[in-house]
């Protein structure tokens, strides 16, 4: 069972590593930047669960109730880390899309502020 933390206790460093080095074009978008910085949060604090887990050696002394409040303290703000960082990102991908299709209403005069002024002056 130790053999198993310590390797998640690894990975999650190297994955945490890896997400605090990215290239400079990661960066230079704040969407990209904000949930790079969540997603490397999330793993950090992953990676301080695991290490408690490892070094109070809960789960192998028996202390299955601490190890079970350790987990629910640690992996409820994990995974809201990494929920937002989807979220971020999704959104990245929708607003030059949602941004053109924006630009073709208005400049085909069709916006919602363009309907309502045309349908008061036929009345």
């Amino acid at each position: 069972m130790s053999e198993m933390q310590f390797a998640a206790l690894v990975l999650t460093i190297l994955l945490t590593t890896k997400l605090l080095v990215l290239p400079r074009q990661a960066m230079s978008n704040p969407t990209m930047s904000t949930s790079r910085w969540l997603l490397a949060g999330g793993t950090a604090l992953l990676g301080v669960q695991f290490l408690l887990q490892y070094t109070l050696q809960l789960r192998t002394t028996g202390h299955v109730s601490e190890a079970i409040m350790l987990n629910l303290a640690l992996f409820i703000p994990c995974s809201a880390m990494f929920s937002l960082a989807i979220l971020y990102l999704q959104r990245r991908k929708r607003q030059p899309h949602r941004q053109a299709h924006r630009a073709a209403r208005v400049g085909r005069g069709d916006g919602a502020h363009s309907h309502r002024h045309q349908g008061r002056g036929r009345r």
